[in-house]
């Protein structure tokens, strides 16, 4: 770890989004300590301590005062690049389920050729579709310059909701199994609430959501002026 994006309020204002500011920081100024977390879901993570650094004024990103609008490129940025993670997980939890289904046997038959297992499979798979379909055009407005926060804050609402349930009814369709260290199936369901709350929870990407549509002309409208 060598620089680090640090974001400061340097003024107090009445606007919480104004009177921030970005800075780059070199990781190994003096006054800045890390210390390793031990977190459920085995992501590597620390704590990262400021006392007294000092950072030079070359190193402001933006301008002073104004740095609210950097947080938000890089929060709609990285919400999509966390939804379409939390996708893959959504469709790994979904291929293992759907081979477990297959292979495991009971009354004489794989689980996977009974009707209630199957609609269950059927619902995962809808849902993983369309959030790997809403995350394709958060990611697609990125690419042509014009990045939606909308649909951003959409894609990681359903990630959120999505990648949860589909652990949850993997876990369900795998039996008591599912809830042991043997299988993989319980890694992701602690790796869903991880990713819930990175790069903001669903409530704040309500809100987002919320003051984009106040604001903005019909969906349709703005993805194809």
């Amino acid at each position: 770890m060598q620089m680090q994006g640090i974001y400061y309020r340097t003024a107090g204002k009445t606007n919480p989004e104004e009177g921030v500011t970005a800075f780059i920081v070199d990781a190994k100024s003096p006054g800045i300590t890390f210390e390793s977390m031990p977190v459920t879901s085995r992501d590597a993570r620390c704590e990262v301590t400021f006392k007294d650094v000092k950072v030079p004024k070359g190193n402001v990103l933006g301008e002073v005062g104004k740095g609210w609008e950097i947080v938000e490129y890089l929060l709609t940025n990285a919400s999509v690049l966390k939804a379409a993670e939390m996708a893959g997980g959504v469709q790994s939890v979904l291929n293992i389920t759907t081979k477990y289904a297959s292979e495991r046997i009971q009354f004489g038959k794989p689980i996977g050729s009974f009707q209630a297992v199957q609609h269950r499979l059927v619902d995962l798979l809808t849902q993983s579709e369309g959030l790997r379909n809403l995350t394709y055009e958060a990611a697609w407005t990125i690419n042509s310059g014009n990045p939606s926060k909308l649909l951003a804050s959409m894609a990681k609402v359903k990630a959120n909701h999505v990648y949860q349930r589909a652990c949850i009814d993997g876990i369900y369709l795998h039996g008591a199994i599912g809830f042991t260290e043997e299988l993989d199936i319980g890694l992701y369901h602690i790796r869903s609430k991880a990713f819930e709350y990175e790069v903001g929870g669903s409530d704040l990407h309500r809100d987002r959501i919320i003051d984009e549509l106040a604001v903005a002309k019909p969906l349709c409208l703005t993805l194809w002026d």
